[in-house]
Protein backbone atom coordinates (compact mmCIF):
# COMPACT_ATOMS: atom_id res chain seq x y z
CA UNK A 1 0.00 0.00 0.00
CA UNK A 2 2.93 2.79 -0.96
CA UNK A 3 0.10 5.14 -2.28
CA UNK A 4 -1.62 5.05 1.18
CA UNK A 5 1.52 5.73 3.37
CA UNK A 6 2.25 8.75 0.95
CA UNK A 7 -1.22 9.86 1.60
CA UNK A 8 -0.73 9.51 5.38
CA UNK A 9 2.61 11.51 5.36
CA UNK A 10 1.13 14.22 3.13
CA UNK A 11 -1.61 15.42 5.89
CA UNK A 12 -1.47 18.09 7.49
CA UNK A 13 0.38 17.01 10.90
CA UNK A 14 0.19 20.18 12.80
CA UNK A 15 -3.83 19.76 12.90
CA UNK A 16 -3.59 16.42 13.86
CA UNK A 17 -1.53 15.96 15.98
CA UNK A 18 -3.44 19.12 17.67
CA UNK A 19 -5.47 16.25 19.14
CA UNK A 20 -3.86 13.17 20.34
CA UNK A 21 -7.50 11.87 20.88
CA UNK A 22 -8.10 12.24 17.68
CA UNK A 23 -5.06 11.16 15.95
CA UNK A 24 -5.67 7.48 17.95
CA UNK A 25 -9.05 7.55 16.14
CA UNK A 26 -7.09 8.36 13.14
CA UNK A 27 -4.44 5.84 13.53
CA UNK A 28 -7.10 3.08 14.26
CA UNK A 29 -8.86 3.64 10.92
CA UNK A 30 -5.80 3.56 9.35
CA UNK A 31 -4.96 -0.08 10.75
CA UNK A 32 -8.48 -1.41 9.67
CA UNK A 33 -8.00 0.06 6.30
CA UNK A 34 -4.55 -1.73 5.92
CA UNK A 35 -6.19 -4.61 7.48
CA UNK A 36 -8.48 -4.43 5.25
CA UNK A 37 -6.32 -3.92 1.84
CA UNK A 38 -3.97 -6.73 2.17
CA UNK A 39 -2.71 -8.61 -0.72
CA UNK A 40 -4.02 -12.42 -1.23
CA UNK A 41 -1.91 -14.58 1.13
CA UNK A 42 0.47 -16.63 -0.98
CA UNK A 43 2.18 -20.04 0.17
CA UNK A 44 6.00 -21.24 -1.34
CA UNK A 45 6.07 -24.56 -2.38
CA UNK A 46 9.20 -26.30 -3.47
CA UNK A 47 9.28 -29.10 -6.11
CA UNK A 48 11.95 -31.16 -4.56
CA UNK A 49 12.68 -32.70 -8.35
CA UNK A 50 14.11 -30.11 -10.01
CA UNK A 51 14.71 -27.62 -6.97
CA UNK A 52 12.73 -24.80 -8.49
CA UNK A 53 10.34 -22.48 -6.74
CA UNK A 54 6.08 -22.00 -7.23
CA UNK A 55 4.06 -19.82 -5.35
CA UNK A 56 0.71 -21.76 -4.74
CA UNK A 57 -1.98 -18.91 -3.75
CA UNK A 58 -4.18 -19.50 -0.91
CA UNK A 59 -7.86 -19.44 -0.75
CA UNK A 60 -8.35 -15.90 0.79
CA UNK A 61 -11.10 -15.54 3.61
CA UNK A 62 -14.17 -13.62 2.77
CA UNK A 63 -13.91 -9.87 4.05
CA UNK A 64 -15.90 -9.33 7.42
CA UNK A 65 -19.21 -7.07 6.88
CA UNK A 66 -17.27 -4.36 9.08
CA UNK A 67 -14.79 -4.50 6.78
CA UNK A 68 -16.75 -4.30 3.66
CA UNK A 69 -18.64 -1.50 5.62
CA UNK A 70 -15.14 0.50 6.44
CA UNK A 71 -14.19 0.28 2.85
CA UNK A 72 -17.22 1.67 1.70
CA UNK A 73 -17.18 4.62 4.20
CA UNK A 74 -17.64 8.10 3.06
CA UNK A 75 -14.51 9.07 5.37
CA UNK A 76 -12.34 6.30 2.96
CA UNK A 77 -13.85 8.44 0.12
CA UNK A 78 -13.00 11.73 2.34
CA UNK A 79 -9.26 10.16 2.74
CA UNK A 80 -8.46 9.15 -0.77
CA UNK A 81 -9.17 12.35 -2.39
CA UNK A 82 -6.05 13.76 -2.73
CA UNK A 83 -7.41 17.67 -3.07
CA UNK A 84 -9.09 17.31 0.53
CA UNK A 85 -6.03 16.55 2.70
CA UNK A 86 -6.38 19.15 4.78
CA UNK A 87 -10.15 19.07 5.09
CA UNK A 88 -9.47 15.36 6.47
CA UNK A 89 -7.22 16.74 8.87
CA UNK A 90 -9.72 18.52 9.98
CA UNK A 91 -12.29 15.95 10.41
CA UNK A 92 -9.89 14.21 12.81
CA UNK A 93 -9.16 17.00 14.79
CA UNK A 94 -12.88 17.98 14.71
CA UNK A 95 -13.47 14.41 15.92
CA UNK A 96 -16.08 13.73 13.49
CA UNK A 97 -14.15 10.21 12.09
CA UNK A 98 -16.37 8.26 14.60
CA UNK A 99 -19.47 10.10 12.82
CA UNK A 100 -18.72 8.45 9.73
CA UNK A 101 -17.65 5.05 11.04
CA UNK A 102 -20.31 4.47 13.69
CA UNK A 103 -23.68 6.19 12.87
CA UNK A 104 -25.35 4.83 10.09
CA UNK A 105 -25.77 7.99 8.10
CA UNK A 106 -26.47 8.95 5.48
CA UNK A 107 -24.48 12.14 5.44
CA UNK A 108 -23.47 14.76 2.16
CA UNK A 109 -20.16 16.09 2.48
CA UNK A 110 -19.55 19.51 1.02
CA UNK A 111 -15.56 19.49 1.53
CA UNK A 112 -13.08 22.47 0.86
CA UNK A 113 -10.32 21.17 -1.87
CA UNK A 114 -6.83 22.53 -0.74
CA UNK A 115 -7.04 25.39 -2.89
CA UNK A 116 -10.25 26.76 -0.81
CA UNK A 117 -8.15 26.40 2.65
CA UNK A 118 -5.37 28.46 0.77
CA UNK A 119 -7.27 30.94 -0.41
CA UNK A 120 -8.60 32.08 3.15
CA UNK A 121 -7.12 35.61 4.22
CA UNK A 122 -4.22 34.86 6.98
CA UNK A 123 -6.08 36.36 9.61
CA UNK A 124 -9.16 33.76 8.96
CA UNK A 125 -6.66 31.46 8.44
CA UNK A 126 -5.12 31.56 11.74
CA UNK A 127 -8.41 32.48 13.99
CA UNK A 128 -10.01 29.22 12.06
CA UNK A 129 -7.13 26.93 13.28
CA UNK A 130 -6.63 28.71 16.75
CA UNK A 131 -7.08 26.04 19.24
CA UNK A 132 -8.67 28.79 21.70
CA UNK A 133 -11.42 29.10 19.11
CA UNK A 134 -12.48 24.89 19.30
CA UNK A 135 -16.00 25.78 19.44
CA UNK A 136 -15.93 27.81 16.28
CA UNK A 137 -13.73 25.20 14.41
CA UNK A 138 -16.23 22.25 15.30
CA UNK A 139 -18.80 24.73 13.85
CA UNK A 140 -17.76 25.62 10.46
CA UNK A 141 -16.61 22.15 10.01
CA UNK A 142 -19.80 20.81 10.64
CA UNK A 143 -21.26 23.46 8.42
CA UNK A 144 -20.11 21.32 5.37
CA UNK A 145 -21.96 18.21 6.57
CA UNK A 146 -25.57 17.70 6.40
CA UNK A 147 -28.20 14.93 6.86
CA UNK A 148 -29.26 12.59 4.06
CA UNK A 149 -27.71 11.66 0.60
CA UNK A 150 -28.28 14.65 -1.45
CA UNK A 151 -26.60 14.01 -5.17
CA UNK A 152 -26.37 16.56 -7.85
CA UNK A 153 -29.46 15.14 -9.64
CA UNK A 154 -31.69 15.32 -6.46
CA UNK A 155 -30.20 18.93 -5.96
CA UNK A 156 -30.43 20.33 -9.60
CA UNK A 157 -34.02 18.92 -9.72
CA UNK A 158 -34.93 20.49 -5.86
CA UNK A 159 -33.44 23.96 -7.45
CA UNK A 160 -34.96 23.63 -10.81
CA UNK A 161 -38.27 22.82 -8.94
CA UNK A 162 -38.53 25.73 -6.50
CA UNK A 163 -35.48 28.29 -7.55
CA UNK A 164 -33.25 27.15 -4.48
CA UNK A 165 -33.38 24.71 -1.82
CA UNK A 166 -32.31 24.83 2.01
CA UNK A 167 -29.74 22.55 3.18
CA UNK A 168 -29.57 22.37 7.02
CA UNK A 169 -25.92 21.22 8.27
CA UNK A 170 -25.24 19.45 11.25
CA UNK A 171 -24.06 22.70 13.12
CA UNK A 172 -27.53 24.11 12.57
CA UNK A 173 -26.60 26.79 9.45
CA UNK A 174 -28.97 26.54 7.15
CA UNK A 175 -26.83 27.18 3.42
CA UNK A 176 -29.11 27.76 0.33
CA UNK A 177 -27.91 26.11 -3.36
CA UNK A 178 -29.06 27.43 -6.45
CA UNK A 179 -27.85 27.38 -9.81
CA UNK A 180 -25.64 29.46 -11.78
CA UNK A 181 -25.73 28.30 -15.66
CA UNK A 182 -24.67 24.61 -15.04
CA UNK A 183 -22.95 25.27 -11.85
CA UNK A 184 -24.17 24.53 -8.70
CA UNK A 185 -23.99 27.19 -6.15
CA UNK A 186 -23.82 26.83 -2.35
CA UNK A 187 -24.05 29.92 -0.21
CA UNK A 188 -24.10 30.71 3.82
CA UNK A 189 -25.66 33.37 5.43
CA UNK A 190 -23.29 35.86 5.60
CA UNK A 191 -22.91 35.48 1.82
CA UNK A 192 -19.98 33.44 1.04
CA UNK A 193 -20.24 31.52 -2.64
CA UNK A 194 -19.03 28.20 -3.26
CA UNK A 195 -19.44 26.62 -6.28
CA UNK A 196 -19.16 22.77 -6.62
CA UNK A 197 -16.89 21.14 -8.77
CA UNK A 198 -16.14 17.59 -8.22
CA UNK A 199 -19.29 15.34 -6.96
CA UNK A 200 -21.23 12.70 -6.52
CA UNK A 201 -17.99 10.48 -5.17
CA UNK A 202 -20.99 7.70 -3.51
CA UNK A 203 -19.96 5.64 -0.15
CA UNK A 204 -21.96 3.17 1.67
CA UNK A 205 -23.06 5.70 4.05
CA UNK A 206 -23.28 8.97 2.19
CA UNK A 207 -22.07 11.15 -1.07
CA UNK A 208 -19.23 13.76 -1.31
CA UNK A 209 -19.29 16.77 -3.64
CA UNK A 210 -15.78 18.85 -3.66
CA UNK A 211 -16.56 23.04 -3.25
CA UNK A 212 -13.91 25.58 -3.82
CA UNK A 213 -14.73 28.03 -0.84
CA UNK A 214 -14.65 27.27 2.83
CA UNK A 215 -18.03 28.19 4.46
CA UNK A 216 -19.52 29.96 7.66
CA UNK A 217 -16.07 31.93 8.33
CA UNK A 218 -16.53 35.26 10.07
Amino acid sequence: MPVFWLFLASLNKKLIMKNKHYFSSFIVLSVLLLSACKNDPKEEVINDSNKSRTVVQKERPAPSAEKIKLNNSIMVKVMATPELKTFTSCLVTAGMIDTFLKEEGPFTILAPSNSAFEKLEKEKYNALFNQTNKDVFEKVIKTHIVEGMIDSVTLVQDIKKNGSTKLTTLSGVVLTATMDGNEIVIKDPQGTIAIIGKSDIKGQNGVLHIIDTVLNID
